[in-house]
């Protein structure tokens, strides 16, 4: 029997974990997220925790095998925009969607210092949280 709470992750849940960051990796790089990476991970795992358990809980004739897509979609509509941000130019979220991109891709930049690498994340995050996440 598995067991959940803090710290209490099997190997197949770290696997998938590291697949969805993958997924959302390629989002931010296409400068389609509209929260931040961490904010789209959880969205995600609580949205695919929950199918989980309520069709592990539903008895087998009243499943809606629909209700994965349809809370992936929903989950996506809110983390991701459907359009390209090049041509949406005038959107109020596109600096803070290239802010997350940016901080995605932070760790390969070359040529800056350590301090100089952490404060530009300073400055990123900031970016993606005051005009990108409201929640934040």
């Amino acid at each position: 029997m598995a067991t959940t709470g803090p710290g209490a992750e099997p190997a197949a849940v770290r696997e998938g974990h590291a697949i969805l960051r993958g997924l959302v990796q390629r989002i931010v790089e296409a400068g389609r997220l509209r929260v931040t990476v961490d904010r789209a991970m959880q969205m995600m795992h609580s949205g695919c925790k929950g199918v989980t358990l309520t069709l592990i809980g539903t008895p087998e004739e009243e499943r809606d095998l629909g209700l994965s897509q349809a809370t992936r979609e929903a989950i996506l509509s809110v983390i991701a925009d459907p359009s390209s941000p090049a041509v949406n130019e005038t959107n109020n979220e596109l600096p803070a969607r290239r802010a997350i991109a940016m901080k995605a891709v932070l760790g390969s930049a070359r040529g800056l210092t350590p301090a100089e690498l952490s404060l530009l994340s300073e400055w990123l995050d900031r970016l993606a949280i005051v005009q990108g996440d409201p929640d934040k």
